[in-house]
Parts: C-alpha cells; structure tokens; sequence
C-alpha cells in the first residue's frame, strides 16, 4: 500500500525537509517573525522607504528636477537636506530616488529569482543532460563581467532604465539558480517526494506543490539580498555616468553631488544614507523570513 506525500513527509526525522502541506500556517510563522527583533526594525525600514516611493508626489516639496532654491545651501527649515549645485531640493530627490531605486531592486529580485528559481529546479530535478546543459548556461553568465555587460549594452542601445534592468537581471539569476539546484538535489531523494512517486504523481505537479515550497525559504533570503544589490549596483552605474540622466534615482543624486562632498557634505550624505537603511531593511527582512519559515526551528 502506498504512502502519501504528507504521511511518508510526517513520518521523517527532524532533519528532513517538510513538504509545503504540513508547514506551519501564516499565524504561526507571522508570530514567529514578530518575535525577531532586528527582522521587526528591517520591515520597519523597509516600508518606510516603500512608503516613501508610493507617496512621493505629496511628500515632495517641489518637482524632483526643478531649481527651487540658491546652489548648495544648507540644510534649513526650508529645505530639510539642503540644495544641490543646481538649486534642486535634495529631499525632493531623495523621494523621487526611492521610487526608481526601489523599482530597480524589486523588478530584478523578482524576475531573476523566477529565471533562477525555475532554471535550478528543472535542472536538479531532471539531472542528466538537461542539468549538464544548464549548469553550463549558469557558468557562461557567471563569467560575464557585469559593468563590462552593463557599458557594452548602454553603448549598443543607449541610455535607460530598463537596460539597467536587463543588465542586472542578466547577470544575477545565476546566484539564485545554484543555490536552488543545490536545495533540489537534496530534495528530490527525501521521503515526501519518493511517497509522491510512487503513487503516480506527476513531476510537474511534484516540482510546484512539494520542491518550490522546500526551497521557498532560501530562494526569499537570496532574492532580498538581490534587491540591496541590485540598489548598490544602479547607484555604482549612475555614479559613473552610466546610468539613466531622466530619471531621478540615489545613485544619480551621488554622480551630482560627486564635486562638491568637501564643500557641501548633505548632497551624498543623505542620498547614501537612504541606500544605506534601504539595503539593510530588505536584508533583515529577508534572514526574518528564513528564521520564520525554517521549518527546523
């Protein structure tokens, strides 16, 4: 007589993975998050900075790009973080930054964790040929230098947001499609998935309903730390000149301000700070949903 997935899953010791069917339900682990300190303060900032990007338009005192002031004043009542060298609002930029940054780092984390995440199952999971060809494609993007990828594609195409986009998604699924085909490797001779097998259970289904789940935990952690580099890597490219000049975002506002650090220190402190808390949220985020998720603990 076969065993279900769940029951062969239930039965397994402590180390094993546990199958998507019996972990524990949204109360247990949101409970379990809310205990995490530093995993509170990083949602914390976190939505603050989303907060800021969804309101940008009333929180703003001016439009991002236009002069509202003498150059490079300081930070006053009137202008909370100063002017920059052409008399704009640097907290009108530090707004407007947050909603291209942040739509930078979202939109890679999420395309490349799907490209990765589905690269790296379907290749553990079938093995043969299938993995030895992708494995392969994973090492030949891995080799590609990203800011050599990143000037070559602006210098073909030219300037814009949405080849910063592709650049950073072009190079980071890589890191997200090992660690999962290192997960789905383990996975795919545990008990909940031979039970699975063995009762005729199809291996697109088995792939969605019992391995996607197992490997949710670490594909979240690697995904929120793809968004804080995703943000560092924008702001490198815009600092050098390769970034797109329509739009405001933190990196631009640190190219801008790149003259004048000796002379008017809040033109890069604030922007830098903003990257700064921005990053660190979406880390803590991420290690408090793999605490909470971990079904070891």
């Amino acid at each position: 007589m076969c065993t279900s997935p769940r029951t062969a899953a239930g039965r397994a010791p402590g180390g094993l993975a546990i199958p998507a069917s019996s972990r524990p339900r949204v109360g247990a682990w949101g409970r379990r998050y809310l205990r995490n300190r530093a995993a509170v303060l990083g949602l914390a900032l976190t939505g603050t900075m989303v907060g800021v990007a969804l309101l940008a338009e009333p929180i703003a005192p001016y439009p991002p790009f236009r002069s509202v002031g003498l150059p490079l004043q300081a930070p006053s009542a009137l202008h909370p973080m100063g002017t920059d060298d052409l008399g704009r609002d640097v907290l009108t930029g530090v707004v407007y930054g947050a909603r291209t940054s942040l739509l930078v780092g979202v939109a890679v984390a999420a395309l490349a964790g799907a490209m990765g995440a589905g690269m790296g199952i379907v290749s553990a999971y079938r093995g043969g040929w299938v993995d030895d060809v992708l494995v392969h494609v994973v090492e030949f993007f891995q080799v590609i230098p990203r800011f050599f990828l990143a000037v070559l594609a602006i210098a073909l195409f030219g300037v814009g947001l949405d080849k910063v986009i592709l650049v950073l998604i072009l190079t980071s699924w890589t890191t997200i499609s090992r660690i999962v085909r290192a997960e789905v490797l383990s996975l795919r001779e545990r008990e909940f998935v031979l039970a699975a097998r063995a009762i005729g259970v199809r291996d697109r289904t088995i792939m969605r309903r019992h391995i996607l789940p197992n490997v949710l935990p670490s594909l979240v952690v690697t995904a929120s730390l793809l968004v804080g580099e995703a943000i560092w890597v924008e702001a490198g490219l815009s600092f050098l000149g390769l970034g797109d000049p329509n739009s405001m975002s933190w990196g631009y506002l640190l190219d801008s301000a790149r003259p004048f650090m000796r002379v008017a220190w809040w033109t890069a402190f604030f922007p830098g700070l903003a990257i700064t808390l921005t990053v660190l949220g979406v880390n803590l985020v991420g290690d408090g949903l793999n605490d909470a998720w971990n079904p070891r603990l």
